[in-house]
């Protein structure tokens, strides 16, 4: 089985474990996750006073960051959401709060007009249908984030948050060599940091 295929196959039983487990936990999860976040010295310490931290709008049964970036929000940070270009392309990421209107976007989420200011984000919440214990993330396999944290990565440092469920975890995520490693991962449960290799 080549690696596409073995995405393919990953990517199927994700997405059908997530739907399960949001079904139980959307209520509770994206709560206990911010508070998880929150709790954990290290990775709070990762936000600056002057941080802009990229968040996303949940879309179908993925874990709800909303309530994390309200609170980064109150404590006065710089919050953008995503907004895309052409599938593989670096996304842009604009300016949000939490009464900004916003338009629906590509694959059912929503995104600031594109007259919001386009910043560059420090940390970003990252959405995924499974990751493994290096780090290592499955998408839906149009490449935004890969090649947004690359691009990223090259201009400095960026801090790459999973936020996810604790059952998407898989024993191994297939992986290529454009595929970009997460820095942390947040669940209802607990933080995990992942070692760079």
């Amino acid at each position: 089985m080549t690696t596409y295929d073995a995405k393919i196959a990953l990517r199927r039983e994700a997405k059908s474990r997530r739907a399960a487990l949001h079904e139980t936990l959307s209520a509770t999860a994206p709560l206990e996750a911010r508070d998880v976040f929150l709790n954990t010295p290290e990775l709070a310490a990762e936000i600056t006073t002057d941080c802009v931290v990229a968040g996303y709008w949940p879309t179908g049964t993925e874990l709800d960051p909303r309530p994390l970036l309200k609170h980064f929000h109150e404590r006065g940070l710089t919050c953008t959401l995503p907004t895309t270009v052409q599938q593989g392309s670096p996304l842009t990421f604009r300016l949000w709060t939490p009464d900004a209107e916003l338009a629906a976007s590509s694959y059912g989420t929503m995104a600031p007009s594109p007259k919001a200011e386009a910043l560059t984000p420090e940390l970003i919440l990252v959405p995924l249908l499974a990751v493994d214990s290096r780090g290592m993330r499955l998408g839906y396999g149009a490449g935004y984030y890969d090649a947004s944290l690359r691009v990223l990565r090259a201009r400095g440092r960026v801090v790459a948050v999973g936020l996810a469920y604790d059952d998407q975890m898989a024993e191994t995520v297939p992986t290529e060599s454009n595929d970009e490693r997460l820095d942390w991962l947040v669940s209802e449960r607990r933080v995990l940091r992942f070692a760079i290799t």
